[in-house]
């Protein structure tokens, strides 16, 4: 029993007086309701049993908890941040957009989730080479095919980051050209350099080993890839890899495509050999002074083996006939082919034409509506 004083009025003056019921000696005082009355305090404080306050749902600290030192609000920040990779400036762009503090990398808020399994299903591979390996993929947000390429190691120093790079950013610089596979993006992701680019079915090589190609055809294959060097070169670039496998085909439309050995034409980047099959004897011989031009030589071997049915030697006396401007004739094709294919792979540079004029060629102009 709760014993709790009540009040009374005796002549306008409230007096309280002890209840006459029996104390309670069962409830622990702290569960009982009490009043602290004093006569002289205006503010009597009623006291509430713990179990009916907030006090009840807490749970007392331990002096472990109690003793540890309070982390620094700078430490707790940083925990959520990663280092973003650094910027690194395009060879083939000639202002640098980027501040030498830029590429240096810097902090990022945002996760290390992986972006390509994320963003991309993967389907099957589709092809690989010495240094990647390349997907075909569906963008789970668009909808649409892509091909991503990969490398197949992990880029740990900013040699190979560079090396891998030169891609990207030649096809950055480059922009859209129908005749060039088209670029959409790329990203480092666990030291992996990751390049998504425009899906096509199938390469000149692949084409070359399931069909004959009639002189109509590699006329109409020429005139599109003519188009496509001619726009690289008017970007200051040289592929220096032209080949029946870097050449793709989407619905029909012809692409050069794996950058992987671009540089510029003055020679400002260092330059690698591409497949030795297809190289003029300038650049075996380390002259670098017409890189455009061998490009050209590179596109006439191309139409020269695949013209002539079989595979281009790498070695030997006629891999020396060849670049001594020696070729043999093309049964079924015309002297205006063959002369285009020797003009084309003249063993001096600077008597081949460029592709702006080989474009101007008598084979093109007597050809069907669809190649002009």
């Amino acid at each position: 029993m709760v014993c709790i004083p009540f009040p009374m009025m005796r002549l306008g003056v409230l007096v309280f007086l002890p209840s006459h019921s029996t104390a309670d000696y069962v409830t622990p005082v702290e569960q009982q309701f009490t009043v602290d009355f004093n006569a002289s305090d205006k503010n009597a404080v009623l006291n509430v049993p713990v179990g009916l306050t907030p006090l009840r749902s807490k749970r007392p600290r331990s002096d472990e908890y109690l003793n540890q030192e309070a982390e620094n609000a700078k430490t707790l920040s940083l925990r959520q941040r990663v280092m973003s990779p650094p910027c690194f400036r395009n060879p083939f762009v000639n202002s640098d957009v980027f501040p030498e503090r830029a590429r240096q990398g810097c902090v990022s808020a945002f996760g290390s989730s992986s972006r390509y399994r994320e963003e991309f299903h993967q389907i099957k591979e589709i092809g690989r080479g010495d240094f990647s390996y390349v997907y075909e993929v569906l963008k789970r947000l668009d909808g649409c095919l892509y091909a991503v390429k990969h490398s197949n190691r992990r880029l740990l120093n900013e040699g190979d980051r560079r090396k891998a790079l030169r891609e990207v950013q030649a096809l950055s610089c480059l922009g859209y050209h129908e005749n060039v596979v088209r670029y959409f993006s790329s990203w480092f992701e666990n030291d992996f350099l990751y390049i998504q680019m425009e899906l096509c079915e199938t390469n000149l090589r692949d084409e070359s080993l399931a069909w004959t190609f009639t002189e109509k055809k590699l006329t109409e294959a020429m005139f599109q890839l003519l188009n496509a060097l001619k726009h690289l070169h008017s970007h200051g670039l040289a592929h220096l890899d032209v080949k029946p496998d870097n050449i793709y085909i989407r619905k029909g439309v012809y692409k050069i495509g794996d950058f992987g050995l671009a540089c510029r034409i003055d020679g400002a980047i260092s330059i690698e050999d591409g497949d030795s099959r297809y190289l003029p004897m300038e650049l075996i011989n380390d002259d670098h002074s017409h890189l455009d031009k061998a490009d050209m030589f590179s596109l006439g071997a191309t139409f020269y083996e695949l013209a002539r049915r079989s595979p281009l030697p790498a070695s030997g006396s006629q891999y020396q006939a060849i670049r001594q401007g020696k070729l043999a004739l093309l049964p079924g094709f015309s002297l205006v082919f063959q002369s285009l294919i020797k003009s084309l792979m003249h063993p001096a540079a600077k008597n081949r034409p460029s592709a702006a004029q080989a474009l101007k060629n008598a084979l093109f102009k007597k050809s069907s509506s669809k190649v002009l």
